[in-house]
């Protein structure tokens, strides 16, 4: 009796502590996210991708690692690699790039992970939400949905998005939005 009670009072406090933390002000006021929304954890990149796009009001706790690499594909192409001393083997990076290499670049094969090239698109009335410092989107950025508003990011780390290329993915790419409260968030091995 006392253990299913301690369980209960448990699974009470972990929701609680994954709520929003703080007030926004400047541009961000008055930004509520996915407002009253219950905060829910998704069981895997699928459901994630799928709450953040959809036009549900959402509060989404991370309390784990999503690894994103190899799961779109990889992709190989042309790219660019500079032809001056800050070239790949001298500690610079190549360069994924469509539309044609500069003068001073010359065209290579480049390898890259899709999904980290291209973020996860994030519509309106969202809070992600991380818990600790176990909310990681490894591999992954978060694309807002052009004109999305309202939207919460906070406490959530984003890594390794194509790291050894210039133009490899972007951790938040933003369009046209407006209320957005980005906050306490961590950014590493990006290009």
């Amino acid at each position: 009796m006392h253990f299913a009670l301690f369980l209960v009072l448990l699974g009470g406090v972990s929701s609680s502590l994954c709520q929003v933390v703080g007030s926004p002000c400047g541009f961000a006021k008055g930004v509520t996210g996915g407002g009253n929304a219950t905060p829910k954890k998704p069981k895997d990149i699928a459901e994630l991708k799928s709450w953040l796009a959809d036009d549900t009001p959402r509060v989404i706790m991370i309390d784990k690692t999503f690894n994103f690499l190899g799961s779109e594909a990889t992709v190989t192409e042309n790219g660019c690699r500079l032809t001056s001393s800050c070239t790949a083997a001298n500690g610079g990076q190549d360069t994924i790039k469509t539309g044609g290499c500069d003068s001073n670049e010359k065209s290579i094969q480049v390898k890259y992970d899709k999904a980290s090239y291209i973020g996860m698109p994030v519509g309106s009335n969202k809070s992600l939400v991380g818990v600790g410092n176990k909310g990681v989107l490894h591999g992954k950025g978060l694309r807002f949905n052009t004109g999305a508003k309202n939207i919460i990011i906070q406490n959530i780390h984003i890594d390794n998005l194509n790291p050894q290329y210039v133009w490899g993915g972007d951790a938040i790419s933003l369009s046209g939005n407006d209320g957005v409260w980005i906050d306490h968030d961590l950014y590493y091995r990006l290009s």
